[in-house]
């Protein structure tokens, strides 16, 4: 069984990145979120889930993000390809403090899962959350509010998801995030 693989990372494309390990290249598929921290020609190490059905690796930057894919792989119904997409649709972080305050609504919404399957989610993997000691941190309704107020204005989702990801960590009140994404948002934007 592979646990971690490190090497350097000789292709990165959307959604995988080919990590070359002892002359070997693996495709490794990785949450969107990791994609800033892996850098085409320089090394890295992600922790891994083997999914032996089809031979395909899923990668992690930390192993608290690899424990919470594998807690979601336990779930009847929910393979490795649609734990991969709940992660991409919350962050790890986000998903495990929608978990534990029984967000069913921003599960459904934000990882376009229904809400069937998100109920699921939180009644499955609460108590072991709990257990395994995930520390999330943060406000998961601050940025579902906030896309919320942002799509009200008459803006396009892809310009506040774009807009959302690039605000400041240091930025935490709802009020204060709407300033600064308004600010942004007034300016062209070009990257997406």
């Amino acid at each position: 069984m592979i646990y971690s693989l490190t090497g350097k990372v000789i292709l990165k494309e959307d959604n995988f990145v080919v990590l070359e390990t002892v002359g070997i290249g693996f495709k490794v598929s990785v949450p969107k979120f990791s994609q800033k921290d892996l850098i085409k020609g320089k090394r890295a190490t992600l922790f891994c889930f083997l999914y032996q059905e089809n031979m395909e690796i899923y990668g992690f930057i930390n192993h608290q993000d690899l424990e919470l894919f594998g807690l979601l792989n336990t779930i009847s119904g929910i393979g490795p390809k649609m734990a991969l997409k709940i992660i991409n649709g919350l962050s790890p972080q986000k998903l495990s403090l929608a978990i534990l305050s029984d967000k069913s609504d921003i599960i459904s919404k934000k990882c376009g899962v229904s809400s069937k399957t998100a109920s699921r989610i939180i009644i499955e993997l609460k108590e072991k959350i709990k257990k395994q000691n995930f520390k999330p941190e943060g406000d998961i309704i601050d940025d579902t509010d906030l896309e919320d107020v942002l799509m009200g204005l008459g803006y396009k989702k892809r310009e506040v998801e774009y807009v959302i990801s690039k605000l400041s960590p240091k930025t935490e009140k709802l009020s204060e995030k709407i300033k600064e994404s308004l600010k942004m948002l007034a300016k062209p934007i070009r990257h997406i």
